[in-house]
């Protein structure tokens, strides 16, 4: 667990055109239109909100959950279960475990797969493959 700074950054949903203007020592601060730079993503159900952002003050990227920052490594064990509509997602070295539902938008069209529509398959998928997610967030993100 790391020490937030007090530096509002913008996110950008993963699932709907929505932006949250971020406080890495606060949380969220408000929602708002589209813009165009941010620096990561976001995920949010019901009480559930993780953050995965690049914080450029330590070079790395950062997952947000439940008021602390977490440093993504290369060697988290991470999990993700799909049982019918319930998904869930652990980061045991973090002691993180998330409840959800699956995307209401998952299957709407042939570019809503699981993988493109719900940013905690997403991270858990390029850990499984062994992928360094610095290097995607960075690229991603910049879109």
């Amino acid at each position: 667990m790391m020490r937030a700074t007090a530096k509002k950054i913008l996110l950008k949903n993963w699932e709907r055109h929505e932006i949250a203007e971020f406080s890495r020592n606060a949380g969220v601060v408000r929602y708002c239109k589209p813009q165009k730079k941010t620096v990561g993503f976001y995920f949010k159900q019901n009480e559930n909100f993780l953050a995965l952002y690049f914080a450029e003050d330590i070079n790395e990227v950062v997952m947000f959950f439940k008021g602390d920052e977490y440093r993504l490594h290369d060697k988290l064990d991470i999990s993700w279960h799909k049982h019918g509509k319930d998904r869930i997602f652990k980061v045991a070295n973090y002691n993180i475990e998330i409840h959800y539902k699956e995307s209401e938008f998952l299957d709407m069209d042939v570019w809503s797969t699981e993988i493109d529509v719900d940013l905690l398959f997403k991270i858990f998928s390029h850990y499984k493959d062994g992928n360094r997610i610095c290097d995607w967030l960075k690229r991603i993100s910049e879109l």
